[in-house]
């Protein structure tokens, strides 16, 4: 099969699913679950989602990037600057208080 068919096919797949109004944690789950399936040769591709979890949670390479960024945030002072500015920006909206946080760690 070609890439661009599987892709496409997994779109079409998304937005078919998404459009019966099923919530999309479980939308992804089932077109990332059923192109597995179908592209990785069945039920043997199935238990390779075990052994990629563990390939991605036991390996500490990565580990201290969200820590480094989290040092520097916190000592810069640009996480309190930067949700001060947020709230006063959404003090009239509704749930402001909530959407400001949100958006400071998007934002960062």
């Amino acid at each position: 099969m070609n890439q661009l068919f599987i892709g496409a096919g997994m779109f079409g797949g998304l937005l078919a699913v998404l459009s019966m109004g099923v919530p999309i944690a479980f939308v992804l789950f089932a077109v990332a679950l059923a192109s597995l399936f179908i592209t990785g040769g069945g039920w043997d591709a199935l238990s390779l989602i075990p052994s990629t979890y563990w390939g991605s949670v036991s390996t500490f390479t990565l580990t201290s990037v969200p820590m480094f960024m989290g040092a520097i945030v916190l000592a810069s002072g640009m996480g309190a600057r930067l949700y001060a500015a947020l709230a006063t920006i959404l003090d009239g909206v509704p749930g402001g208080l909530a959407v400001a946080p949100t958006l400071a760690c998007g934002a960062v």
